[in-house]
């Protein structure tokens, strides 16, 4: 997790900054061990988070994972991990087209005796949800990607396409860096998220998207297309074409 630290840093373009505070990690030995966690912790909430089947959480700046084998409980840790680097960093919370796609770029990595080397584009995974979005016409264009989170995803009760959302966020989190501008864009982003300064980009006051914020999953469905057009692009037709070129040729698709 030291190792993902220092990689969040070059992610999202953040500051090494020194602090005291604890970021909690768990990892049971068990799915049942895990669920006994998550029942004792989050009591009447822990209802939809014992529906995932793989992996854990990130709930409250704290991580609740089980192990699932070496490579897949240190990639869930990765993307996790983000979230709570997220949590504790950011004063404002970035729409999830961001946040769940920097966080799958976290996961791909590789163990060579003993050292760790992060490779974002090596993620078979997400490689294969992405050709599958693509090939089975699973494909959302981005101004319906944009508001989505993980509960649209999961909502659809296609395994495939929740799992497609997952591939596409992931592509476009490996597109948007592709660009130099992009990567400007969303670098910025993520700086005015911590500094408290991104609510002058949907042109409200603080306050005004601090209540937005409570609304829960209406925040993202509100403020991802326009974050996304002032911050990345106004051109969502063309940046689709863009996008989806890039995700045919990520996806090892003519």
């Amino acid at each position: 997790m030291e190792a993902s630290h220092s990689r969040y840093l070059e992610l999202t373009g953040l500051d090494n900054r020194q602090t005291s505070e604890l970021m909690p990690m768990y990892v049971m030995a068990t799915r049942q061990e895990w669920a006994a966690l998550t029942t004792a912790r989050l009591g009447r909430r822990a209802g939809p988070v014992l529906s995932i089947t793989a992996g854990g959480y990130c709930y409250d700046g704290v991580c609740v994972l089980w192990d699932i084998g070496p490579r897949g409980t240190l990639s869930v840790a990765a993307h996790e991990g983000l979230h709570q680097f997220f949590a504790h960093r950011l004063t404002q919370s970035l729409p999830m087209w961001l946040e769940e796609g920097i966080c799958v770029l976290a996961e791909g990595h590789q163990l060579n005796k003993g050292l760790l080397v992060f490779t974002p584009k090596n993620n078979p995974s997400r490689i294969t949800a992405l050709r599958n979005a693509i090939v089975n016409r699973h494909w959302v264009k981005t101004a319906r990607l944009l508001p989505m989170d993980a509960g649209d995803a999961v909502g659809t009760g296609i395994a495939e396409k929740a799992i497609g959302y997952y591939g596409q966020v992931w592509a476009l989190s490996m597109f948007i860096r592709s660009v130099p501008a992009y990567n400007s864009g969303m670098q910025r982003m993520i700086a005015d998220a911590e500094s408290g300064r991104m609510h002058l980009a949907m042109g409200l006051d603080a306050t005004a998207l601090t209540k937005l914020r409570r609304r829960g999953r209406a925040y993202n469905k509100t403020v991802s297309v326009p974050l996304f057009k002032h911050y990345i692009s106004d051109d969502l037709d063309a940046f689709e074409a863009e996008y989806l070129a890039y995700a045919r040729k990520l996806a090892g698709l003519k």
